[in-house]
């Protein structure tokens, strides 16, 4: 709660692990996470626009650099 609180934006950046698991009744289960490597602030969800200026274009340097 100290660097982030409910509606920051992040960019996390690591491997997808999915695990799957039957539970005592035979129900099949499956969780997918993100196994994050590293993490970025871009800002908060309500900031003006002038304060999230370039969170659009960070974002897509970032998804550019990964593909």
């Amino acid at each position: 709660g100290q660097y982030l609180k409910k509606g920051s934006l992040v960019c996390v950046e690591g491997p997808m692990k999915t695990r799957r698991w039957d539970d005592k009744s035979g129900g099949k289960h499956a969780l997918t996470e993100v196994v994050a490597e590293t993490m970025q602030m871009l800002g908060h969800k309500n900031a003006k626009p002038s304060e999230s200026e370039g969170v659009q274009e960070e974002m897509e340097i970032l998804a550019e650099a990964t593909a």
